[in-house]
């Protein structure tokens, strides 16, 4: 059983848009258009008008049902548990991951 107020229609879009990024990144040695400044190590040297589409159907489609799924989500959590539960949740699921990314890792990126 789902937990009250649960969405499984949001579940399964949530889902689906995640399935197109791994789709979208997949496609990219495969594109006739890549987008512009996109680095990529490898190349197909016979590009697909179909994974053209595709690619580019994902990219102008995935990001804002993302931040969409994200506010919708995000409300219910401020409803829910109030304005200082939600940023503390915030805090612990991205702000401390994100500040570690940022001072550690992203450097180490940017090196190699």
């Amino acid at each position: 059983t789902l937990p009250a107020g649960r969405r499984p229609g949001l579940d399964l879009l949530r889902g689906g848009v995640a399935l197109a990024v791994l789709g979208l990144h997949a496609a990219v040695p495969y594109v006739a258009h890549p987008l512009p400044g996109l680095t990529w190590p490898t190349r197909h040297p016979a590009p697909s008008p179909l994974l053209d589409l595709g690619f580019w159907g994902a990219y102008l489609l995935v990001m804002p049902l993302f931040f969409w799924l994200s506010g919708y989500g995000s409300q219910r959590l401020l409803d829910r548990d109030g304005v200082a539960e939600f940023l503390r949740g915030r805090w612990r699921r991205i702000g401390r991951p994100g500040l570690l990314f940022a001072t550690i890792l992203l450097p180490i990126e940017l090196y190699l």
